[in-house]
């Protein structure tokens, strides 16, 4: 079996960047298409809500979120949706 290596020089942005688009991709099931992917830090900057508060919403299942290994990530636009229909 013969294995190809390949090797590019990228910049370390380039490669932060190729890294999030992955693991984007691996929690959408291959499509980030039109799906904003925020981290806890974001999301609660997003909602006006300490790291916590967001942790609690998310164990008593009125947020949800999307599991990569121990990090969390929100779906902005099921976070805004969300909010929407707790509001009324």
């Amino acid at each position: 079996m013969e294995t190809n290596i390949i090797l590019i020089s990228i910049s370390k942005d380039e490669l932060k960047d190729l890294i999030q688009q992955s693991i984007a991709a691996a929690l959408n099931g291959n499509s980030t298409e039109g799906k904003e992917l925020l981290t806890a830090k974001e999301a609660s900057k997003l909602l006006g809500c300490s790291r916590s508060h967001l942790s609690k919403c998310v164990k008593s299942n009125l947020i949800s979120c999307k599991r990569l290994g121990k990090r969390v990530y929100f779906e902005k636009s099921e976070l805004i949706n969300q909010i929407k229909n707790m509001r009324g």
